[in-house]
């Protein structure tokens, strides 16, 4: 993905090895581990190793990642929804949340990434039987009143556990409460 970046979004790159500028990242994705770091403004990508130090660690699933760049998902609602995790101090996620942007906001204009999210997606290990997870969530009522969450699934949650009552009020005039039962 980053020589991808690299290749078709020169500033987009320039951005992303300024935010990871200095730091070392574990990134796991499905049962695959590595550690990488920029050095010299390359990129260095080793096995994971449990004794070296890592400013934070980010793990997904291929699944979550063609969801990503195909733009069935937002990062934040895979963060929410527990499909991507990502730990270390307040600065490293941060940053990690940053990197995720930067390389979603080129996708789309990437002729190489677009291609990698393809592959995924015919990879039989990325792909779910169906539509992605994240587009079989939400669907249109039949009556066309608005979203609706089939039975079983649980939404990503955008409020705070404490509304004040004239917020619940109007939540539940518009029906938008979650079911309680």
């Amino acid at each position: 993905m980053v020589a991808a970046l690299a290749d078709g979004d020169a500033f987009a790159a320039a951005r992303l090895r300024q935010v990871a500028s200095g730091r070392g990242a574990r990134i796991v994705l499905d049962d695959e581990a590595v550690d990488v770091r920029f050095r010299g403004g390359r990129l260095h990508v080793q096995p994971a190793d449990a004794q070296r130090h890592v400013d934070g660690t980010g793990q997904t699933d291929r699944a979550t990642v063609v969801d990503l760049l195909a733009g069935y998902l937002e990062a934040s609602a895979a963060i929410l929804d527990g499909r991507i995790s990502i730990e270390g101090s307040p600065d490293a996620v941060a940053a990690m949340m940053l990197i995720i942007e930067i390389v979603l906001d080129a996708a789309p204009r990437n002729p190489v990434l677009q291609q990698l999210a393809d592959e995924l997606l015919r990879d039989s290990s990325a792909r779910a039987s169906g539509p992605p997870e994240s587009a079989r969530r939400w669907h249109t009522s039949p009556g066309g009143g608005g979203p609706e969450v089939p039975a079983g699934s649980q939404p990503t949650s955008w409020y705070p556990a404490a509304r004040s009552r004239k917020e619940d009020d109007l939540l539940a005039r518009l029906g938008l409460l979650p079911d309680q039962g």
